[in-house]
């Protein structure tokens, strides 16, 4: 008899077409997986019926949901299809020099039609997930560690296979599944924050702030218990159902005055509510191939205000550590020194050596 191992856990991505239909996952459909935590809720209508009896008679089978997070280390290449289900608007990459490619992705407004399937093979047996939306994502890095990003799921089923049965992936297909060769990992030592007034001069040199530590975090505002007839127990594609909400947080080990790299200036304008744009960019090693490319990752922000409740309080005769949290909003025009059309709360460039759009389901 055997049992579910983590070691022999392989996860696999990709966008498909139609909801409530799963595509077959292959080579470069691979995610690195730290955990999981993908949980059912199959619903019980109790019978509720009065018949002479003081205990029940057994229920039926309600509503099935699904939902759940990833977590795995931020690698500059292999993420691009689970970021631009989050974002929504992907394209054809940039080329940047030789085999480097820069994905952009932005918040699209209207993401209907855009999510994936998902698999896991948990050593003797594949739990599948026909259609998924990818409901957000929270991206930390901290001193001493690696990037790392949870992905949050809604489901619209499983189906647990082995080596054939009910289901498109199995434990014979999911073989096939493979990593990207390329397996560089966002660090803390690849990462420079920059800021200052949002209508200020552009981020340079002087505008660098010394971090210990940044989180990141996108909620896209589904509603995700929206059962109909549509598919009977199962839910509909989940739908925007408010705003979309784009958080970032400041770790800092120490309040300074320091220029450049000091944080006062960010603490009064968290009193002030006075909008910084942001840059918080990771640069990595140079591309195979390419003379002036690296694996990077940059994040602009363009109006951030911070939020009450974090301060450098007094604690005892050391340092003071704090954190700023922070809002991001659409501006619009683009700040001085960003690219123009970056006007949207959070644009990503994404440079790796992936050349197929992040949304392609082929």
């Amino acid at each position: 008899m055997s049992a579910i191992k983590g070691v022999q856990g392989v996860l696999a991505f990709h966008p498909s077409t139609t909801w409530g239909t799963a595509r077959l996952l292959g080579a470069g459909d691979g995610v690195g997986l730290v955990s999981e935590s993908l949980k059912p809720d199959v619903q019980l209508i109790e019978d509720q019926q009065l018949e002479g009896s003081s205990t029940q008679r057994q229920g039926e089978a309600g509503n099935r949901m699904f939902a759940g997070d990833i977590v795995t280390g931020f690698r500059y290449e292999g993420l691009e299809p689970l970021l631009a289900c989050v974002m929504g608007t992907a394209g054809t990459p940039a080329t940047v020099d030789v085999t480097a490619r820069t994905h952009t992705f932005k918040p699209k407004t209207d993401m209907d039609g855009i999510y994936g399937t998902m698999a896991i093979d948990k050593g003797f047996e594949v739990h599948e997930y026909p259609s998924v939306k990818v409901l957000g994502f929270s991206l930390s890095c901290k001193q001493g560690e690696r990037a790392q990003i949870t992905f949050r799921f809604a489901c619209y089923d499983q189906n647990i296979t082995t080596s054939s049965g009910t289901g498109t992936n199995n434990n014979v297909t999911m073989a096939s599944v493979t990593l990207p060769t390329n397996r560089d990992y966002a660090l803390f030592k690849h990462m420079v924050v920059k800021s200052n007034a949002q209508a200020g001069a552009a981020l340079d040199s002087t505008s660098v702030i010394h971090v210990s530590g940044v989180t990141i975090d996108v909620d896209r505002g589904y509603k995700v218990d929206d059962v109909t007839t549509q598919f009977g127990n199962k839910i509909d594609e989940p739908r925007q159902d408010g705003w979309t909400v784009c958080k970032v947080a400041l770790d800092f080990s120490k309040y300074s005055d320091t220029s450049p790299g000091g944080n006062n200036a960010l603490y009064a304008a968290q009193l002030t509510k006075d909008a910084q744009k942001m840059s918080i960019v990771l640069t990595g090693e140079s591309l195979a191939g390419s003379s002036s490319a690296y694996y990077s990752l940059a994040c602009y922000f363009n109006g951030v205000q911070f939020m009450g409740g974090g301060g450098p309080n007094l604690s005892g005769p050391g340092l003071t550590p704090f954190t700023l949290d922070g809002m991001a909003y659409r501006v619009s025009t683009s700040p001085t020194g960003f690219v123009s059309g970056y006007n949207d709360p959070l644009t990503i460039d994404l440079t790796s050596q992936r050349a197929l759009d992040g949304l392609s389901s082929t």
